[in-house]
């Protein structure tokens, strides 16, 4: 882009999370994976240390964001449109999930962290063909978020320039997760 010669405008969205208010996406995305996995009891283990942050952002902010991108006089500049500062970290989201679950009766295990290093050193060689292909696939998907789970927070453009009045709060993260949860897995919310 930088070398076409053309007008442009770089937006790096962050990972993309549901409606900020109901928690409701068209289609699931990675950081769902983990969500789903961990709270089905699905998940033995997070590839991922408990500082681990996770950088996400509500579908209707990142739409937002890109429509002041679409409608600004912008040439030849680079966005981050993420939550920054405002990331979540891993043992964070599992006390979270944990929370809403105890509160309905539940209680979800805690699970063990690995580094990632660790799970494809140690832990990948030891499952050989024990998964069955289904199982490793999700598997597999999960660690191809490693990547994302970081350990210091990503810049964000947000709550400046074009984006005034759009920027990630220290509850954001946490509320669009509660939604999240609620609309998917959550006993009283599914079967409902």
């Amino acid at each position: 882009m930088r070398t076409s010669g053309l007008p442009y405008v770089i937006a790096r969205p962050s990972l993309l999370m549901g409606d900020s208010a109901t928690g409701r996406i068209v289609r699931h995305q990675g950081l769902h994976t983990f969500l789903g996995a961990y709270v089905k009891g699905a998940l033995p283990f997070v590839p991922f240390s408990d500082t681990a942050q996770v950088d996400f952002l509500a579908q209707d902010v990142v739409a937002a964001a890109l429509a002041r991108l679409a409608t600004a006089d912008l040439d030849g500049s680079e966005y981050w449109l993420t939550a920054g500062d405002h990331a979540i970290e891993t043992g964070a989201i599992v006390d979270l999930c944990r929370e809403l679950y105890r509160a309905e009766g539940t209680e979800l295990d805690t699970p063990r962290y690995f580094q990632i290093e660790a799970v494809q050193r140690l832990i990948l060689p030891m499952l050989g063909d024990v998964l069955d292909a289904k199982a490793r696939k999700k598997f597999d998907n999960l660690l191809a978020m490693a990547s994302l789970f970081t350990d210091a927070p990503f810049e964000s453009s947000l709550g400046v320039g074009p984006f005034v009045g759009i920027q990630p709060s220290p509850d954001t993260a946490r509320d669009l997760l509660t939604a999240t949860v609620r609309a998917y897995w959550l006993p009283e919310t599914v079967a409902a």
